[in-house]
């Protein structure tokens, strides 16, 4: 797994997120809904700040 943050100077933030090698496309598929689920639930956060 990876992260990556990168600013764009004007005060936004971009997410690269990179995780790979799994044993089954189940397990993949898993990690993509828990994941998205995560990142999905953090922008709500983020955006009532």
């Amino acid at each position: 797994m990876s992260l990556e943050l990168h600013g764009d100077g004007a005060g936004s933030t971009r997410l690269v997120f990179v995780q790979g090698d799994f044993a089954t496309e189940g397990r993949r598929a898993l990690h993509d809904e828990g994941w998205t689920q995560g990142f999905d639930k953090l922008e709500g956060l983020l955006r009532r700040q």
